[in-house]
C-alpha cells in the first residue's frame, strides 16, 4: 500500500492518490485539488464536503467508484487490496486506508494525516463511529 501524506486539509484525496498510486495511475494531490475545484467539489483546503454525492462524483472524476459498504468487524480479508476507505465521523471527519487485520483486536490503517501505516484499536475505532467505503478502479 502506498503511504501517502496529506496536503493542507484533504486526507479523502490523500487516500484517494494512494489508491491510484498502488494501481501505477500518477496524478498529484495538488491537480487533484485544481481539478475539483473548478467543478465546485472542493474547496482550497482540498476537502470535498458531505453528502456522500459529492465523494462519488469526485472519485468518479479520477476513475475511481466509490460505494458505502456495511459495517462490519472483523473486516472482511478480501479488503487487504487497499479497497477500503474508512471514515471517521466523530470527533471530526477523517478518512483512512485499510491495510490489514493481522491481530484480532486491531488493524493496520494507512493514515494521511501522518503519511504511513499505524495500528488502530477496534475500541478507539468503534469510538469514531466509522463508515466503510469501497473503493473501485474503473477500467
Amino acid at each position: 500500500m502506498s503511504d501517502v501524506q496529506k496536503i493542507k486539509e484533504a486526507c479523502f484525496l490523500a487516500c484517494l492518490k494512494s489508491f491510484l498510486d498502488d494501481n501505477q495511475i500518477i496524478l498529484s494531490q495538488e491537480d487533484m485539488i485544481k481539478i475539483l475545484i473548478s467543478k465546485k467539489l472542493c474547496d482550497t483546503n482540498g476537502i470535498v464536503p458531505f453528502p456522500f454525492e459529492n465523494m462519488c462524483e469526485a472519485s468518479l472524476i479520477f476513475g475511481i467508484k466509490i460505494s458505502e459498504v456495511s459495517y462490519h468487524y472483523p473486516i472482511d480479508k478480501k479488503y487487504e487490496d487497499g479497497s477500503l476507505l474508512i471514515g471517521r465521523t466523530s470527533p471530526g471527519l477523517h478518512c483512512m486506508r485499510f491495510f490489514k487485520q493481522p491481530e484480532a483486536e486491531k488493524i493496520l490503517v494507512m493514515d494521511p494525516d501522518h503519511g504511513k501505516t499505524y495500528w488502530w484499536d477496534k475500541t478507539a475505532m468503534e469510538n469514531t463511529k466509522p463508515k466503510y467505503y469501497k473503493l473501485e478502479l474503473l477500467k
